[in-house]
């Protein structure tokens, strides 16, 4: 055994190019010398060098206490009730085939070796000797944690004199509990100790009605219609008869939905209900049929309505003129909850501003607000065509404060909005344009985003929008690419070419920027509601604008805006609240932040200022029993708050899912540094061969060197001291 004084890479690097520097200098040195002299000198020179290269290395011996280790193999027994599911050959359950394999096994193979058996369902339980006492357990644990256990295990034969050669796991892998496998494997690979998987049962069909409502917060104005999509999945019930219904706080029947539901289906359906008066309101969705479930956390969902009080401000923008402007500006001046200011470019500086409250004209310099404070009172920013009639370099530099910083939407209505772009506009954009297509085209969603829980505001995006029967559209222009961050919501059909992207958005800082790219949308006007969808044109326009709003997070009238991630967990699970202001200063006091649970228990959350952020805060808190909990940030001055849920769902139950999961089962082998084992392979258990003992040699014991000897340090010092006498009498240095 050697102990080398570096690590021995390091060391052999250096000690070649020293041997053989040594002998170089040794032989150059020596020229003048006869040959047989000239050898002698050399090896009594390297002689010397290997001499310190011994010491170098250091051999010997440990010096000490050594004990023979005993190591046990340990059997894991999971005792879970889902392993009463009698889906194995024969009939029999998981159980009964585990303890079968299992006295096998001990009357084989497992005989030659140390072996404890431990059975478990949440937690590691008392050991047993033989596989015989198994037959008075019954499977009925309410859970399994495999995780849990096996870190208990490997912390029980930490520091003992036993070692633990590996595990043989003996479930159908249902780890119920919320955990990652990387907290068991993880310490077992450090550990040497692998873990070898013997999975039981198979794919068990489960019955189950599931209800999903998403988002689970809504907002609108009081008394105008919302949209409320309930998703319901049927698996393995059969035919039924599906029952939805929507309760107030008070328990109250406020609609229901009664539908027929295939097995094997999902199937969306929407409450169209009245928004409440100002302020918050939540409601409880229930699912319900005539067959019995053995499941029912999953058919009850929780959400909250914000009624909004303030109208939304909208500024309207047209550089040149045309009917399609003049359609949207008298679609949102009809509507109670809009207020609209529009401003239309008549001739070169002479601009033309219609509002709620004053209309005239403006005869020279720009139409675009002139500060920052000015446009902060608008909510939207439309534009028409000839933006770089509004706006110059500071314009722009205003608009992009008023997205990034104040929470702001810009859209732009009509396409490119610009025949020349003013500096630096296109970089608000959500595309790069390129030229007009000359063709009419229909619009179509994007298909992988067709009842996406983020699209529930906009009646387009869900499956039953029936685009077929809308007239086409005209003025698309191609696109070069998206911008980063932007996302493509409609695609447009043209009669010849790849489609091009329609409705588009991007996220800037904290707002939003849509582009609009069609043209002709006053034809959806004109149509009547039996032949095409009902009022499609002005659904689209609104449902855009609100939604819009929505996305960034700032609604009217509004200085707060709330984030909670997630916006479901479990009990126990981590929660950060993100909180932001719109251009608050850096001096501004600090929000505060409460939980209110389902019981009205109220409690307050401390916030934290963001890094490097005067506008921004945080706040963590964890939800430990289940239920439906209102989070409300408000601000310090009680001017403004916001408020949100929060979904704790019960943890999953033994008997949610008895399927095996062989895939988590295979994960753990593999990164324990085991593999999966077959319940026929019982001549290859224990996997590893061998004894159940190894040597270990004690740590506190003391290393000798072999080379600590007297005469082992003469040695080099005589041949160092025959060489300089020979090199003195040819008359060398």
């Amino acid at each position: 055994m050697i102990n080398p004084l570096l690590p021995l890479d390091y060391l052999l690097l250096l000690a070649v190019p020293l041997l053989l520097g040594a002998g170089w200098l040794s032989w150059k040195g020596t020229v003048e010398c006869a040959p047989r002299r000239r050898v002698l000198l050399l090896a009594l020179r390297i002689a010397a060098m290997i001499c310190l290269l011994v010491i170098a290395l250091n051999p010997g011996r440990l010096r000490g206490l050594a004990d023979t280790v005993e190591f046990d193999w340990v059997v894991l027994m999971d005792r879970s009730a889902s392993m009463q599911t009698a889906d194995m050959p024969g009939g029999v359950t998981r159980w009964e085939a585990a303890v079968r394999l299992l006295r096998q096994w001990e009357s084989g193979t497992l005989s030659r070796f140390r072996t404890v058996i431990h059975p478990f369902s949440t937690d590691l339980e008392n050991r047993l000797e033989h596989a015989a006492a198994l037959t008075d357990i019954i499977p009925d644990g309410g859970g399994t944690d495999i995780i849990k256990t096996g870190r208990n295990l490997l912390a029980r034969y930490d520091g003992r004199n036993t070692g633990l050669a590996g595990i043989m796991l003996l479930s159908d892998g249902r780890q119920v509990s919320a955990a990652d496998v990387i907290e068991f494997a993880g310490p077992a690979r450090a550990q040497a100790v692998p873990v070898y998987p013997v999975t039981f049962g198979g794919e068990v069909p489960q019955a189950d009605l599931a209800l999903r409502v998403a988002p689970r917060h809504f907002t609108g104005f009081a008394g105008q219609q919302m949209r409320i999509p309930a998703t319901v999945h049927n698996s393995g019930m059969g035919p039924v008869q599906a029952e939805l219904q929507l309760r107030n706080a008070s328990g109250e029947l406020v609609a229901s939905l009664s539908f027929p539901l295939d097995n094997g289906q999902s199937d969306t359906k929407t409450f169209n209900i009245p928004v409440p008066d100002g302020g918050y309101h939540s409601y409880e969705v229930t699912l319900s049929s005539p067959v019995a479930e053995r499941r029912l956390d999953n058919n009850r969902e929780i959400i909250g309505v914000s009624s909004l009080t303030q109208p939304i401000e909208v500024l309207l923008l047209e550089g040149v003129p045309h009917w399609e402007s003049k359609f949207l500006t008298q679609l949102l001046r009809r509507q109670p909850h809009v207020r609209v200011t529009a401003i239309n470019r008549l001739r070169a500086e002479r601009f033309f501003l219609v509002a709620e409250t004053a209309d005239g004209t403006r005869q020279t310099g720009t139409a675009f607000p002139e500060s920052d404070a000015d446009l902060a009172r608008y909510d939207v920013v439309i534009f028409g065509k000839g933006v770089e009639f509004f706006l110059d370099e500071a314009a722009v530099e205003r608009l992009a404060r008023y997205l990034r910083d104040r929470g702001g939407v810009m859209i732009l209505a009509r396409g490119r909005p610009y025949f020349d772009p003013p500096a630096d506009f296109p970089l608000l954009e959500p595309v790069v344009w390129q030229s007009v297509l000359r063709d009419s085209i229909r619009w179509k969603p994007v298909a992988r985003l067709i009842n996406h829980p983020v699209f529930a505001g906009l009646s387009m995006m869900s499956d039953s929008f029936e685009w077929e029967k809308l007239p086409p559209l005209t003025q698309a222009y191609s696109i070069e690419r998206l911008r980063p961050f932007s996302e493509m919501l409609i695609e447009a059909e043209p009669q010849a070419g790849e489609n091009v992207p329609a409705v588009i958005y991007r996220r800037f800082g904290q707002g939003l920027s849509v582009a609009v790219n069609s043209a002709g949308f006053w034809r959806w006007d004109f149509i009547p509601d039996e032949q095409a969808p009902e009022a499609a044109y002005d659904r689209f326009w609104l449902e855009l604008i609100q939604w819009s709003i929505t996305q960034s997070g700032f609604l009217p009238g509004r200085q707060l805006t709330m984030q909670l991630t997630p916006s479901e967990s479990m009990p126990g699970g981590l929660v950060r609240v993100a909180l932001r202001s719109r251009g608050v200063a850096r001096e501004a006091a600090l929000p505060q932040l409460a939980i209110t649970d389902s019981t009205g228990h109220r409690r307050e959350i401390g916030v934290q200022r963001m890094q490097n952020a005067d506008n921004a805060w945080a706040a963590v808190f964890t939800a430990a029993e289940p239920g439906t909990y209102v989070v409300t940030a408000t601000a310090a001055d009680g001017s403004d708050s916001v408020t949100g849920n929060l979904n704790v769902r019960p943890p999953p139950r033994e008997d949610d899912e008895l399927s095996a999961n062989v895939l988590f089962m295979e994960m753990l082998a593999q990164q324990t540094g085991g593999r999966i084992i077959s319940a026929a392979d019982i001549a290859e258990l224990p996997p590893e061969s061998g004894d159940s003992a190894a040597f270990i040699p004690d740590e506190s014991g003391t290393w000798e060197p072999l080379w600590d000897r007297w005469w082992f340090f003469i040695l080099p010092a005589a041949l160092l001291s025959a060489e300089w006498i020979l090199r003195r009498r040819e008359g060398l240095l």
